[in-house]
């Protein structure tokens, strides 16, 4: 009978430890707060028609919008000395002209610039005295394409979707007992459907020097599936110029069913905020979800996000921006990119969805035709085992073509 006993005792103090375990895991994960009873109110209030597709005037109230939620956390502003939260942006492209269109010496000085939109962003400072001087920057685009021919375009996925993801991370970060040894910026972009106007402007004229901007980390639609398919897919670009980044993305994603697949800058071009830092030779990482059947059309609203993938999107990226705070050291700009055939894998799979999926591609047109092709090639790539650089630039030449002729949408 004591045996029993004892044997009882055991039991239930294996339980207990077990559940102590549970809630210590719990409250280590910070992240896990980042739910979708948090995100969808912010998606719903930024896709609603009082913020006017945000452009504008919706613009301006949306840039108030991330203003006041930075203030109710106390974070810092991170302008003009830590006495602003708004960075006025003009309309000037001031992104690098091509070769031989720069203009002559006696070109006339321009006129003052206007104003045609602001960043937002707060700052929460490092508690580390040696590296509290490196900073993460955390952004998400909040412009849209507003009203057009009497109809509004909300812009719910994009990009409500990852702002909502930013501002749930400053909440995370202004609870945290402790700060992060590194310093955070928290970005709301402007203008990035004009040209992407707003990271231009931000990466000329950062807050901080800007060879202390250490890792930029950008979201842009980050809450449908791409092609209405890839329902457990998160699309990251980057990690190839810093490869350390990936195996600190794969630490962060402690929910297994979402599937993270990396591919090549090359193979989608200059297509959100990362640009202008992709050309200072800052590391980055562009996380999305894809293009789906109501990008840029009115049917972008709040009610079609599916708001499970943006909360576990949102958590891996508040995990991996807590991971990269903390490292002792981040991984540095990799001139030549480390390419592996991950991404021949992932763009296999997808195509073979779309292939299968009635009614996505006609039967018949010549859509049909080069995405077969395209597959049985991708097949052959993956049974060799290696990607010649002739078939890597066929790769990015079809993957650009497809983006810009919205294939499979």
């Amino acid at each position: 009978m004591n045996g029993t006993l004892s044997r009882r005792r055991v039991c239930v103090g294996g339980v207990v430890w077990l559940w102590a375990a549970w809630v210590w895991g719990q409250a280590a994960d910070p992240a896990a707060e980042v739910t979708v009873e948090k995100l969808k109110p912010h998606v719903e209030i930024l896709a609603s028609a009082e913020f006017g597709g945000r452009r504008g005037e919706g613009a301006l109230r949306t840039a108030e919008y991330l203003k006041q939620q930075f203030e109710l956390l106390q974070l810092r502003p991170a302008f003009n000395q830590e006495t602003s939260y708004l960075q006025a942006i003009p309309l000037v492209d001031i992104r690098p002209a091509p070769a031989g269109k720069l203009p002559p010496d006696n070109h006339p000085k321009p006129q003052a610039a206007v104003i045609g939109g602001y960043n937002v962003a707060a700052l929460l400072p490092g508690r580390d005295a040696k590296l509290a001087d490196e900073y993460i920057v955390v952004s998400a685009h909040y412009d849209h394409l507003g009203v057009h021919r009497g109809k509004l375009y909300p812009g719910a996925d994009d990009n409500a979707s990852g702002v909502s993801m930013v501002l749930e991370l400053g909440r995370l970060l202004a609870a945290l007992p402790q700060r992060p040894a590194r310093s955070i910026l928290l970005v709301g972009f402007d203008l990035e459907e004009r040209r992407m106007l707003g990271s231009y402007h931000f990466a000329a004229h950062p807050p901080v020097p800007i060879e202390q901007i250490k890792l930029f980390i950008t979201a842009d639609m980050i809450g449908r599936n791409a092609a209405d398919l890839a329902t457990e897919d998160v699309f990251v670009v980057g990690s190839e110029h810093a490869p350390l980044l990936r195996t600190m993305v794969e630490k962060s994603r402690l929910e297994k069913m979402l599937r993270v697949g990396y591919f090549g800058v090359d193979l989608i071009g200059d297509r959100s905020d990362y640009a202008a830092f992709r050309e200072r030779s800052i590391p980055f990482l562009f996380f999305s979800t894809g293009e789906h059947a109501h990008y840029h059309s009115p049917l972008d609203t709040a009610e079609n996000l599916d708001y499970r993938k943006l909360s576990l999107v949102s958590r891996l990226i508040c995990r991996l921006t807590l991971h990269a705070a903390q490292a002792e050291t981040l991984p540095t700009w990799q001139v030549e990119p480390q390419l592996d055939l991950e991404e021949v894998r992932i763009a296999h799979r997808l195509l073979d969805k779309m292939l299968q999926k009635p009614g996505l591609i006609p039967e018949a047109g010549w859509q049909r035709h080069l995405a077969s092709n395209a597959c049985q090639s991708l097949q052959l790539i993956l049974d060799r085992g290696t990607i010649s650089a002739a078939e890597r630039t066929w790769l990015a030449n079809f993957f650009q073509s497809m983006m810009q002729s919205g294939f499979g949408q």
